[in-house]
């Protein structure tokens, strides 16, 4: 009798008949593609076969209890524990351990208790791994200390290049730097990196020889998208546009002006676009009073339906709050994820989330309405929200609605979250025009023609 409780897609297997062979391997498989089971599946065979005798398994914060919760639905027969940030306690005996990635650098204590439970027996998953993505970060040097005492390890993500190829580097140097064969982050910029002249921060021009790290991670790859293994229907899309009154637009313009004509703009041109975009940003998702008559109408069509409505900032959760008392809070202020994902799924209509503590990890497919109140500037930050509740399991037609500010910055955003791409690339020509402007005239030209797009 098995004690798996959930079937193995076709897909799943085939990642499972590759990669659990191997000492090492990476799960590059889209979100709500069945990670969790199927790398639950390579640790069993590790262990059954004597190769491991425990699991760690690192992923976001806000993840931990659906996956603590996935893991124990998927079978039967290992024991699982959680550790929590506060605890001083050792952690009983387990045969997986689940651990916050942010807390391997947060919290010393938890670093010093994971790092007594790691030996050479130990098999090590970084789940959501472009969460090390960053080389120079304190919880990607812990991880991959780690890492170097196990010979076991797993990385999983659904977006294992979410800017580029530079993005590999930590990630598959966690595995092994064998496989790139680059022992340093500076061999492996020299071979692949060309940065454009002049810049700081310095932004890539170019990227070299992506075949060549390609062609050597592919034995300890599997890759698969979701329209390729998944018979999901199609996402129904639909657009709310808001204009700004005349009082809003007057307000707007001059939070525009103020930024585009101040010292800092002048003299770091960088950083003043990037406030630019963060004043314009904040303004249009939490001041525009048309907003709200738009969302009554999205929830007199979803009627009695289940919905999830994402925001950017916490003003915009307690304005929703006050105006939808059948909702339940999901923020950095809830402590109690795990209650207020029950609570919704039992007993309230709405979740109002923001996209720290919601948009990795969940498996909310009990729900397939969600609302865009607004959107934050990354393009793979709206994608993971997105598959919250498109994913293996959802059996319904998935609705998604965006509230969208029109002839501003919001509309400018949706539109680079609509084609995946980043906020910043659409100005980039511009951004390299501000930095290289030989004359205070030439400067004042192009920071109108910025003023015309915004």
């Amino acid at each position: 009798m098995s004690c798996w409780t959930n079937k193995i897609y076709p897909h799943q297997q085939e990642a499972i008949n590759k990669i659990a062979p191997n000492k090492v391997g990476a799960l590059f498989m889209d979100m709500g593609t069945g990670k969790t089971l199927t790398a639950l599946h390579i640790f069993h065979h590790k262990l059954k076969n004597k190769r491991v005798s425990k699991l760690d398994w690192f992923c976001p914060v806000s993840a931990k209890h659906d996956i603590y919760n996935q893991i124990l639905e998927q079978q039967n027969f290992y024991t699982c524990y959680q550790f929590n940030q506060q605890t001083n306690e050792h952690p009983p005996n387990a045969d997986i351990y689940i651990v916050g990635t942010e807390s391997i650098s947060q919290s010393d204590r938890t670093y010093l208790l994971v790092n007594e439970l790691i030996d050479k027996d130990t098999m090590l998953i970084v789940d959501e791994s472009h969460y090390i993505k960053n080389h120079k970060s304190k919880r990607t040097k812990r991880i991959i200390r780690f890492g170097n005492r196990c010979p076991f390890k797993l990385i999983l993500t659904g977006t294992p290049m979410g800017l580029g190829v530079e993005d590999l580097f930590s990630q598959i140097g966690f595995l092994s730097n064998k496989i790139f064969g680059y022992h340093s982050w500076r061999e492996f910029e020299s071979n692949h990196i060309i940065y454009r002249d002049n810049e700081f921060p310095k932004r890539v021009y170019k990227r070299l020889n992506e075949d060549y790290l390609i062609k050597s991670m592919n034995p300890y790859v599997f890759q698969v998208k979701k329209s390729e293994c998944l018979k999901l229907k199609p996402k129904c899309k639909y657009q709310e546009k808001s204009e700004l009154t005349q009082k809003e637009r007057i307000k707007y313009i001059e939070i525009k002006h103020e930024v585009l004509y101040s010292d800092l703009m002048a003299n770091n041109p960088t950083f003043g676009i990037f406030k630019l975009f963060a004043n314009l940003h904040k303004y249009t998702c939490t001041q525009v009073s048309s907003k709200q008559p738009l969302l009554t109408g999205i929830l007199k069509n979803i009627g009695v339906e289940k919905c999830i409505i994402w925001c950017s900032y916490l003003c915009e959760v307690d304005s929703l709050l006050s105006l939808l008392p059948n909702a339940t809070e999901l923020t950095g202020r809830i402590k109690d994820k795990e209650g207020a994902l029950l609570e919704f799924e039992t007993s309230t209509q709405f979740l109002i989330a923001t996209y720290g503590s919601g948009s990795t990890g969940l498996n909310l497919t009990f729900c397939h309405n969600a609302i865009f109140y607004s959107n934050k500037f990354d393009a793979l930050v709206r994608q993971q929200s997105e598959d919250r509740i498109y994913r293996i399991g959802q059996t319904q037609q998935v609705k998604i609605f965006d509230v969208i500010v029109d002839n501003t910055i919001d509309a400018i955003i949706y539109h680079c979250v609509q084609n995946k791409k980043q906020l910043i690339t659409e100005f980039t020509n511009d951004l390299n025009a501000l930095n290289n402007a030989k004359s205070k005239k030439e400067k004042e030209h192009i920071l109108a023609e910025i003023a015309k797009k915004l």
